[in-house]
């Protein structure tokens, strides 16, 4: 690529090209993130895999190198305290296409540029169409997990070049080879890779834009309405996750991110502290030639919950991947496989959120967009109902739609239901079409035509949910520390808990319970301070107990639940759904 080329980028957007130290010095006076790089603070290479691996103890890493100008890299804190939004975790790694420091906030600038003049890298060409790269910043180290099968981390992207470089030829690039293979790609995408042109709601930015990936961006662009998060990126990414399969014995990880065309418009990834983790198989079970349902686990008349994680996680030596649901006795602390994922159909599907009908079935919801048989497409807005014929280690039954979320208005891509409570009337419903078919415990099985409006709920029944970020929802505004209510009575949305009344601003709820006496249970994707009860961890319950509820919100909270303690606990061990039953 001649220099020529490489100007016309510059020329055609009439960039103003920011030096790192100028950038650096406006942000830092709003700082929000906590930066500390390799050039001028203490973070060594050393360091900054340490930060990444955390405590796994069954990481050996060996051979640590960091490749480009050392204002490149460093640690960061901070990530959760971003005035009006969050990066989705509160520390980690950061490396850059420009300076580590010009991630500081707030955003000030469209066209942030750290100019290194410095070499690209091999492997993030091989990533491109035939696009040279420059100014890459390279981390990459040997590591061994004996017995383990595959590696997972949890990382954001973000960058200057969306939202006006998003449909262009060339974007700046980055990647995670882990033994030469790529495995920064898109969840349940078949391996497209994350990149501003997989990732992104249009240009110009549009929150309903109908972009396959929509949902996974999060626009901080000041020409399109953003600027509220004081990150310098115009946009970035949800939190993912990348995972890939290990090779016997020494394997090598390369974290990689780089300008294309040219020095300018940065790029930043942000890797998740502790969130790098080998995974252990559990023995495959014999095969049988027919297997034979099980019956299905009847708990005792004590409370327990219904649970499932983010990541895999393994408890009393049991394998729990994170498409399963299993109890947990809260008198015993006794933890039991009740639903199989993968037995129908869910492997590449992450339950987010549970509840139990009535009649028994079980509700979930899932996090990302897929192809369910017996159901067809699906929504990060929809509930499914699992009816069953067997539960437990040899799970079978059928889904169908108790929710659809596109039918009740949830039509943008952007949204994502990531927790969710339901409610249903003890008793025989209104018979809507007049056939003399009544409903049956508000959900429709004895005759589908009673519900009206073609959503999958019938009677006076209730949908408390909360959204993975900020959404509209019939011209009022929710946020994701909010719980809304769907009432199918009405047809209507309200504000059922408003975070922000009772200090949880930004506390992103990922897994929420109504109980019977009004208090509420939920967990958090991250690890807020909860006002009288303190920091809490995302493997943690707590249980507010209103004394107002909806647009005046005020009570008290209380720790339900604390996971390490009860032997809910692990390297990666995140509460991802909750749902409590007394029967």
């Amino acid at each position: 690529m001649n220099q020529a080329t490489r100007l016309i980028k510059k020329i055609r957007v009439g960039k103003i090209i920011f030096t790192s130290l100028l950038a650096s010095l406006c942000s830092t006076a709003f700082a929000q993130l906590d930066i500390t790089d390799m050039n001028t603070g203490s973070a060594t290479s050393t360091s900054l895999v340490s930060e990444l691996v955390g405590q796994s103890s069954n990481v050996t890493v060996t051979n640590i190198a960091v490749t480009g100008d050392l204002r490149c890299a460093g640690t960061f804190t901070g990530g959760t305290n971003l005035g009006a939004g969050t990066l989705g975790f509160d520390s980690g790694v950061i490396i850059s296409s420009g300076g580590a420091l010009d991630s500081v906030g707030p955003n000030i600038s469209d066209e942030t540029s750290g100019e290194f003049f410095t070499s690209g890298d091999a492997f993030l060409n091989s990533l491109l169409s035939g696009e040279e790269t420059y100014d890459a910043c390279v981390l990459e180290f040997d590591f061994e997990c004996p017995g383990a099968t595959a590696v997972t981390l949890d990382y954001v992207f973000g960058s200057e070049e969306f939202n006006e470089f998003v449909g262009e030829e060339a974007n700046d690039v980055f990647g995670f080879s882990l033994n030469g293979t790529n495995i920064s790609t898109i969840p349940g995408s078949n391996g497209l890779p994350v990149s501003i042109a997989n990732i992104n709601c249009g240009n110009p930015y549009d929150p309903n834009s109908t972009e396959p990936y929509c949902n996974l961006f999060i626009n901080n662009d000041l020409q399109n309405g953003g600027g509220t998060i004081d990150i310098e990126a115009d946009g970035f990414t949800t939190v993912l996750t990348a995972e890939g399969e290990l090779l016997a014995g020494v394997n090598h990880m390369k974290f990689a991110v780089a300008d294309t065309l040219d020095e300018a418009f940065d790029s930043w990834v942000y890797l998740k502290s502790g969130s790098f983790g080998c995974v252990t198989p559990t023995p495959e079970p014999t095969p049988t030639p027919t297997p034979t349902p099980t019956p299905t686990p009847s708990p005792s008349a004590e409370p327990y919950l219904l649970l499932s994680t983010t990541y895999t996680a393994y408890l009393d030596g049991v394998e729990y991947a994170n498409e399963d649901i299993f109890t947990f006795n809260e008198t015993t602390q006794v933890v039991e496989m009740l639903f199989d994922g993968s037995d129908v159909g869910l492997e590449l599907n992450r339950v987010d959120g549970i509840a139990k009908s009535n009649n028994g079935d079980l509700l979930m919801s899932m996090d990302v967009n897929a192809s369910l048989i017996g159901v067809g497409e699906i929504s990060q807005v929809d509930v499914l109902r699992f009816t069953a014929t067997s539960l437990g280690e040899n799970t079978s039954g059928t889904f169908s739609m108790l929710f659809d979320g596109s039918a009740n208005r949830l039509t943008s891509s952007c949204m994502d239901m990531n927790a969710f409570s339901f409610f249903e009337s003890v008793g025989v419903a209104e018979d809507d079409d007049g056939d003399g078919i009544p409903n049956e415990q508000d959900s429709c099985p004895l005759d589908p035509d009673n519900d009206a409006d073609g959503d999958g709920l019938c009677g006076d029944a209730k949908l408390y949910f909360s959204l993975r970020r900020s959404a509209l929802i019939d011209g009022a505004w929710y946020q994701d520390e909010d719980i809304i209510l769907y009432e199918e009575a009405t047809d209507t949305y309200s504000l059922y808990f408003d975070g922000s009344d009772v200090g949880l601003s930004h506390a992103d709820i990922d897994a929420v319970k109504i109980l019977d006496d009004g208090s509420i249970l939920m967990s958090f994707i991250c690890t807020p301070t909860v006002p009288g009860v303190g920091v809490v961890n995302d493997e943690d319950i707590v249980r507010f107990i209103p004394t107002t509820i909806g647009q005046n919100t005020a009570g008290s909270f209380e720790l339900y639940l604390a996971g390490a303690a009860t032997g809910l606990k692990g390297d990666r061990f995140d509460l991802n759904a909750i749902e409590r039953v007394v029967e």
